[in-house]
């Protein structure tokens, strides 16, 4: 395929989903956020990983930095009840004030850092942040 033909098969496409996601109505755009917040809520819920597994994962590789059996700061915070205890008004590294933390949030704090938290995604495969993540679960 010519680059050309290439280049028009990809800005038909972009045109088709702007056309595709512009199409809802605020009330369905607000349905689809409250369903997906639900979601995200609902996985925090039910991870896929092993926390055992998560448990030594996480002591070879987060325990200098993160203390798992208190909320004392070591490098980063401690992580006792991280996806259990509501924090108060909370900030994140990227600077986003929240109340709750999500299966989400976690994952992407692992997966992209931030904060003085280096990425964990080019180090950690995608089983063993599950693995964390189910551990974490259980503090």
């Amino acid at each position: 395929m010519s680059l050309p033909k290439f280049g028009s098969y990809l800005l038909a496409l972009f045109v088709l989903s702007f056309f595709a996601v512009g199409t809802a109505s605020p009330q369905e755009a607000e349905s689809s956020n409250k369903k997906d917040s639900e979601a995200e809520k609902t996985t925090a819920a039910a991870s896929t990983g092993d926390a055992a597994k998560g448990e030594a994962i996480f002591q070879q590789n987060c325990e200098f930095c993160h203390d798992a059996k208190s909320n004392e700061t070591r490098v980063g915070p401690g992580l006792k009840g991280v996806l259990k205890e509501l924090p108060e008004s909370h900030t994140t590294s990227e600077g986003t004030e929240h109340k709750e933390h999500t299966v989400a949030m976690i994952r992407k704090q692992i997966e992209e850092g931030g904060g003085g938290m280096m990425a964990m995604k080019d180090i950690l495969s995608k089983e063993e942040i599950d693995n964390i993540i189910a551990y974490l679960q259980t503090l």
